[in-house]
């Protein structure tokens, strides 16, 4: 796991460090004190997590993440302050697109419950856009095929109907029957297909949505 934490305070960039260090195996943590750098790390690392502080002298915590945002859209971040700590900032926070919000003093144990709730989230988000994308290009590949067998098939009824000249009543029988199954299946597939769209298809959650928030009113 890559995890970016964002304060100006030292001894808060210490005690959030230890508590990932203590509480997670095969961890990576980067540390910021300003968001400039913090969108900076951003741009060259892959995350999986940011948590950064609110008040920060060189831009506050929600400037970077909505600069998170712009980057890399479904990058989770936490926002934590020990100053705007009403409800009203609550929905400030979330509304520009943190996906939780803690206050300071932080609890260990309500900042691990919370994290491993947003990991668990982001993950099932994750899971669910590549099986979407795998969908699609199931479907996208099998449209092709079908679609470009099709046409194949026409493309040669075409050329039997031009280049032989003349043609026996029971070729023009055939070629006539198979233009009209050609049809007919072609129309079937598409059938079939949009039919398997929609009944495969798998709607992607929005993580936001099912966030706790046990002090929002």
């Amino acid at each position: 796991m890559h995890v970016l934490l964002v304060d100006d305070h030292p001894q808060s960039l210490q005690f959030l460090t230890s508590i990932f260090v203590d509480n997670w195996e095969d961890i990576t943590i980067y540390q910021a004190n300003k968001g400039s750098l913090a969108l900076d790390i951003a741009k060259e690392k892959k995350l999986d997590l940011v948590v950064s502080d609110w008040q920060m002298p060189e831009g506050n915590g929600l400037e970077l993440v909505q600069s998170l945002k712009l980057l890399s859209p479904h990058l989770p971040v936490i926002i934590v302050s020990g100053l705007k700590v009403e409800v009203e900032n609550l929905r400030t926070a979330l509304t520009c697109g943190a996906v939780d919000y803690l206050r300071k003093p932080l609890d260990p144990i309500e900042l691990i419950a919370r994290v491993e709730n947003v990991l668990a989230l982001s993950n099932a988000y994750t899971k669910i856009q590549h099986l979407n994308e795998s969908k699609d290009l199931m479907f996208s590949s099998l449209s092709h095929h079908l679609i470009d067998t099709s046409s194949k098939v026409k493309i040669a009824l075409d050329l039997i109907q031009h280049e032989v000249s003349p043609m026996s009543d029971y070729l023009q029988y055939l070629v006539a029957e198979t233009l009209k199954i050609q049809t007919q299946q072609e129309q079937v597939l598409t059938g079939l297909l949009k039919w398997s769209q929609l009944r495969f298809n798998v709607r992607n959650i929005h993580v936001q949505a099912f966030l706790i928030r046990p002090f929002l009113e």
